[in-house]
């Protein structure tokens, strides 16, 4: 089971849980994920463990010229390039693939979102864990 956590600037954090890997549920992600692209500012994914062809996101939408994909090796990284990402505000979206999170890490992520006026969308193959620092 997938987590989605979104954090948006000067709003609540929303939660979504769902088996569902079909194609249908890939596409609306990634549609809506385009939406935050219409002011022609940057997608950043970070640490993505599982994502569709260039294609299949051309197809949702995305801009893949404005499109940058950070590859990391540890869990800490990927927070810590995500926090990064966030407070520069160039990214309208940055999409983080975690393994765990904890909930000092979470609350930083969202100061990181608020502060760069971008939205942080955290995908965790599991909920809750402990992230260790």
């Amino acid at each position: 089971m997938n987590t989605y956590i979104a954090m948006r600037p000067a709003q609540q954090t929303r939660y979504f849980a769902t088996n569902n890997k079909s194609s249908d549920f890939s596409l609306r992600f990634w549609q809506s994920i385009a939406k935050t692209q219409e002011h022609n500012r940057w997608l950043c994914l970070i640490a993505p463990s599982d994502m569709p062809s260039k294609s299949e996101l051309i197809s949702a939408g995305i801009n893949v010229e404005r499109m940058l994909v950070v590859h990391t090796q540890t869990d800490k990284q990927a927070f810590q390039s995500a926090c990064q990402a966030l407070k520069l505000g160039k990214c309208a979206a940055v999409v983080t693939w975690l393994g765990c999170l904890s909930e000092a890490q979470k609350q930083q992520m969202q100061v990181a979102a608020n502060l760069g006026n971008s939205t942080s969308l955290l995908i965790k193959s599991s909920f809750p864990q402990k992230l260790v620092a």
